[in-house]
C-alpha cells in the first residue's frame, strides 16, 4: 500500500468541498415553499376566492406555485425560490383584500343602520 501523500488529501478535500457547494446551490428552497403554500390556504380561508380583485392575485400565486415546483423538478431552485416570494406575497395581498372588502361592507352596513336610527328618531320628535 502506498502512502496518502498531504498533498493528495488536499486535493480530495477540496474537491469534496466544491462538490458540497455545488449541492447547496440546487438545493430546493422548502421554507420558502412551506410558506407559499401557507399564505395561499389562509387566502383561501379567508374567501379570497369570493372577491374579484383578490381571485385574481390568489390566481396568480397558485400559477407561481406551480412555475415553481417546474423549476424545482428542473433543477433550478433560485428560480423556484423567486417565484414562491412572488407567490407568497400575491397570496398575502388576496388575504388583505379579502379581509379590506369585507371590513368595508361591514362599516357600509353599520352608517346605514346608523342613518336609519337616525331617521327614526328624527321621526320621533316630529310628532
Amino acid at each position: 500500500m502506498r502512502p496518502t501523500s498531504k498533498r493528495g488529501v488536499g486535493w480530495v478535500a477540496a474537491l469534496g468541498m466544491i462538490a458540497a457547494g455545488g449541492c447547496a446551490g440546487t438545493e430546493v428552497p422548502t421554507q420558502a415553499e412551506l410558506e407559499a403554500v401557507s399564505a395561499i390556504r389562509a387566502a383561501q380561508a379567508v374567501g379570497a376566492e369570493q372577491e374579484p380583485k383578490a381571485a385574481l392575485h390568489l390566481s396568480l400565486a397558485q400559477e407561481q406555485m406551480a412555475a415553481a415546483q417546474e423549476h424545482i423538478g428542473a433543477g433550478e431552485p433560485r428560480e423556484a425560490e423567486l417565484l414562491l416570494y412572488q407567490a407568497e406575497a400575491d397570496a398575502a395581498l388576496a388575504q388583505a383584500l379579502t379581509r379590506e372588502s369585507r371590513t368595508r361592507a361591514e362599516a357600509d352596513a353599520t352608517r346605514h343602520r346608523i342613518d336609519q336610527m337616525q331617521e327614526r328618531f328624527l321621526e320621533g320628535e316630529n310628532r
